[in-house]
């Protein structure tokens, strides 16, 4: 996202893209229940592909005993097309405050709050690969919000639904980044030291976070 506007007209931009992410949405939903316990398989395979990147596995065990407290959760949504590609940054703005979104990805029947937690979660991992990442740098908090004030204008936001969506984001970049550390052609001391000090930190920190919004039912 390049824009090199004022924090009162970014937020004004987040709530422009909330608004038009849930037009897009609105034109193909269905009703459906939402429930927890279809993550299971997914957050099982994160969690086994992190203990290969040698993640403590006590952490892991902790998520999964503390998921299975609402795993029988469930609430309406609705599931629409999404797009995979969905990324803060795809997005460009023009000095007029023209919207691009580039490379969308491929579209998929998902709950429209997958769409949600993944620009969310792009949000939190926008600085990843610079020294403001390990910094923990991110747009502010009010972009965020003003994002989700214009995908719900009623202010009817689910907060269980995107905290749990948001955890799954989570988990599947953490994975990610292992594997972009995995693959580079560095000392195994140096890939070791990104491990410790800069990937399992942050994640480590969001994961306990918003396991805890989760688990609490709290805003983001």
């Amino acid at each position: 996202l390049a824009y090199g506007g004022t924090p009162e007209a970014m937020a004004q931009l987040f709530f422009r893209l909330g608004q038009a992410l849930s037009r897009f949405h609105q034109q193909a939903r269905e009703p459906a229940d939402f429930k927890i316990a279809a993550l299971r398989p997914k957050l099982a395979g994160y969690c086994a592909q992190l203990k290969g990147y040698g993640v403590t596995e006590a952490f892991l065990n902790q998520v999964a005993g503390q998921l299975h407290k609402v795993e029988n959760y469930a609430e309406p949504s609705y599931v629409t097309n999404t797009l995979k590609g969905l990324d803060i940054r795809n997005i460009l703005i023009n000095p007029g405050g023209e919207i691009f979104l580039l490379d969308p990805g491929k579209m998929k029947r998902d709950y429209r709050e997958t769409d949600l937690a993944r620009f969310l979660v792009t949000c939190k991992i926008l600085y990843w690969g610079s020294i403001w990442f390990l910094l923990r740098l991110r747009p502010h908090q009010t972009y965020e919000s003003s994002f989700l004030r214009g995908y719900f204008p009623d202010h009817r936001i689910p907060y269980r639904i995107l905290n749990a969506l948001i955890l799954k984001e989570l988990f599947k970049q953490w994975v990610m980044a292992h594997v972009a550390v995995a693959f580079k052609s560095w000392p195994e001391r140096v890939k070791n030291l990104m491990r410790t000090i800069y990937i399992n930190p942050f994640y480590h920190v969001q994961v306990q976070l918003y396991l805890n919004k989760l688990l609490n039912n709290e805003s983001l």
